[in-house]
């Protein structure tokens, strides 16, 4: 289990797609455990990883690139401002509908340029990714 949450976390960091290790994950763990008991595993696991790891994108993001692209977005791309000021005031309410709809992968690095606060962004991604978790 410690494998597949660290591989999960990896390649959430770097981007790449995760979907065959949702599905995979279940198959596997029904080896050992009943399928009920799988999903179940399986769904925790993904959003544990996804989290762990937007946590460590949103924190490479705020640190490493933040400053670049604030700098080159912000003044230039209005929609860039009206999402960080909505970001800003109503980010719960934000990071859980855009979760449904963003890939995961992506979102992390999107947020972390943004005024988003991260306490915002740890509880609208635990809440907004429930839905597509156990899809």
């Amino acid at each position: 289990m410690s494998l597949y949450v660290l591989i999960f976390i990896a390649m959430t960091v770097l981007m790449v797609p995760t979907t065959f290790l949702n599905l995979g994950g279940a198959f596997i763990f029904a080896k050992y455990l009943s399928q009920w008991e799988a999903f179940i595993l399986t769904c925790f696991l993904v959003e544990f990883s996804s989290i762990v790891g937007g946590i460590i994108g949103f924190w490479i993001g705020r640190n490493l690139i933040r400053n670049w692209i604030r700098k080159h977005l912000t003044r230039k791309i209005k929609l860039f401002r009206a999402m960080d000021l909505g970001l800003k005031h109503n980010g719960f309410k934000m990071v859980v509908l855009m979760r449904t709809v963003v890939p995961h992968n992506i979102i992390h690095y999107l947020f972390s340029v943004t005024s988003l606060r991260i306490k915002d962004f740890i509880l609208g991604s635990v809440v907004g990714m429930i839905p597509n978790t156990a899809i």
